[in-house]
């Protein structure tokens, strides 16, 4: 079965890889008691609720006062049960925000949120399911779903594909200690996708186009000016990227923890400058960097970490600049990254769900 397992989720996570997050409406298992069930959804509401407020204004400064829900859907996994909370809100000054929260009540928590208001992968449009990382599938029933997954794979049992996606969403524990916060430092929206960026490179660009979201803000936000970075030095975002790539140790295979430290050193050390840089896994130690303004390379690797196999994390394999966080008792330690995708944009990721995956590579320039 974890043969058949791992080659299905390669094919439908592949296809769902290009969609963001988006909303819906949907029921709750057919063989509830309906008068029981909206209780137990209203108590989840108003907690959700809190927890959204609590999201918004630690992490992007919004009191409830300052934004409006516009949309609010129940989300369901594999077998039909009611998970979580779907929110889009839209602030008074008309910037859109998204956020899944959970539906555990003990522990609620923001499974993940960012700017902005995404595309779903629709098989149909009663439903909405959610099998773990940032993907939300329509579908008019779990059956969909099902006859989806074996026309891509016939040789997969209805039993083995609910196995594969009956997931089971962790909460987050409060290991970081006490206290509110949030940062997220400016930079320009890069993407790896980027159309000049050589085709030859696109998929396995997201190193290199870390270490230019990077080096851009050292030259724009902290007078690096000697740095050579889109508009001073390269045309377009795409070129600085194929530099990068070409010239800082980018290859069809990603990069390496070393790889992108030696990359971003040897990048400051042509341009006249003496740098350092150091790889961790903590949330306070990415804190600290963020608070001293100095963004953090984040690699997710689960292939070469100690990582759970029957979690669903957002990346298997991808760098991505981090460039701030949020904490909060109940939304837990969020990192907040650039995405690089085709449509790049930051988005906040639950670090205790996948700190086991993840290394860290702070970069400083000493002069």
């Amino acid at each position: 079965m974890f043969h058949n397992s791992k080659r299905y989720m390669g094919i439908f996570f592949v296809v769902l890889l290009f969609s963001i997050l988006t909303v819906s409406t949907a029921n709750a298992e057919e063989n509830k008691d309906t008068n029981v069930e909206e209780q137990n959804q209203s108590v989840v509401s108003s907690e959700s609720i809190i927890v959204l407020n609590d999201y918004m204004k630690i992490g992007y400064f919004l009191e409830a006062s300052d934004f409006n829900i516009t949309s609010e859907r129940e989300v369901f996994d594999i077998n039909g049960r009611n998970i979580a909370k779907y929110y889009v809100v839209e602030s008074l000054s008309g910037q859109e925000y998204f956020a899944i929260i959970s539906n555990t009540q003990e522990n609620s928590a923001v499974l993940l949120g960012g700017e902005g208001n995404g595309d779903v992968f629709e098989l149909g449009d009663e439903n909405y399911y959610y099998f773990g990382g940032y993907s939300i599938v329509s579908a008019d029933d779990t059956n969909q779903i099902i006859e989806y997954i074996k026309s891509e794979d016939e040789d997969l049992s209805t039993n083995e594909i609910i196995q594969d996606l009956d997931i089971q969403l962790m909460n987050p524990k409060a290991s970081t200690g006490d206290g509110y916060g949030s940062k997220l430092l400016s930079s320009p929206i890069f993407s790896q996708k980027d159309s000049d960026v050589k085709s030859g490179y696109q998929s396995s660009a997201c190193g290199p186009t870390t270490m230019a979201v990077i080096l851009q803000y050292w030259h724009d936000s902290k007078g690096k000016s000697k740095l050579q970075v889109w508009k001073s030095g390269y045309a377009t975002k795409g070129a600085f990227i194929n530099s990068m790539y070409a010239n800082r140790g980018g290859t069809f295979y990603g990069m390496s923890v070393n790889g992108v430290r030696s990359g971003l050193e040897n990048e400051a050390i042509a341009r006249g400058y003496s740098a350092s840089s150091s790889s961790f896994n903590n949330f306070f130690s990415y804190k600290t960097q963020i608070d001293d303004n100095r963004p953090v390379a984040v690699k997710f690797d689960k292939w070469f970490s100690k990582w759970e196999p029957n979690a669903k994390y957002d990346y298997d394999y991808h760098w991505t600049p981090g460039l701030g966080y949020i904490y909060s008792a109940s939304s837990g330690a969020l990192l907040r990254v650039q995405t690089l995708g085709s449509n790049s944009y930051v988005r906040d990721i639950n670090y205790d769900a996948h700190s086991g995956i993840i290394t860290m590579v702070s970069f400083s320039i000493n002069n």
